[in-house]
């Protein structure tokens, strides 16, 4: 079995894949700060990844790719 690399993720996909997670919230803001508080960082640096200003880290990505592949809700991450 061949390991496949982790799909890359840039900022606007970051942003539909929150709207998906979090059933389409009507703003970036509200979409960063959910997910800031699942992940535990800040709702600033979500913003800056899904603005472009800070590429999206690696593990993210594949949280992401993980939580939608998996039908994964983020309330099952939080503590």
């Amino acid at each position: 079995m061949s390991h496949k690399p982790p799909k890359p993720m840039d900022g606007a996909q970051l942003d539909a894949a929150l709207s998906q997670l979090y059933d389409n919230p009507a703003s970036v803001r509200a979409r960063s700060l959910l997910f800031s508080e699942t992940i535990g960082c800040g709702d600033r640096q979500v913003r800056k990844w899904i603005s472009g200003e800070a590429e999206v880290p690696r593990h993210i990505a594949m949280l992401v790719n993980a939580m939608l592949d998996h039908d994964i809700k983020p309330e099952e991450l939080r503590p």
